[in-house]
């Protein structure tokens, strides 16, 4: 795919750590005694990177974030009328 001579290229391994906190009762209690040792019922996992990386003739960025780029791309400059 591209955009304006740029290719649009997608990496998996564009990604940041997350966490899940839902499953925690208390957050704050879950945060002390997380700092003191003790499991809590968070879930870590790995998040699509919403930043892209702009090379000379690539966009390069998570699948997630680039399907959303080539998704808003034709409506980006125009301008809504109410």
């Amino acid at each position: 795919m591209q955009f304006g001579g740029l290719k649009l290229l997608s990496s998996d391994a564009m990604t940041v750590p997350a966490e899940d906190w839902s499953q925690v009762r208390s957050p704050g209690r879950a945060r002390r005694r997380l700092k003191r040792g003790h499991p809590q019922r968070i879930r870590h996992y790995p998040a699509a990177d919403p930043k892209v990386i702009i090379t000379r003739d690539a966009i390069i960025g998570h699948p997630v974030t680039i399907a959303r780029l080539a998704r808003d791309l034709p409506t980006i400059g125009q301008r809504r009328v109410i």
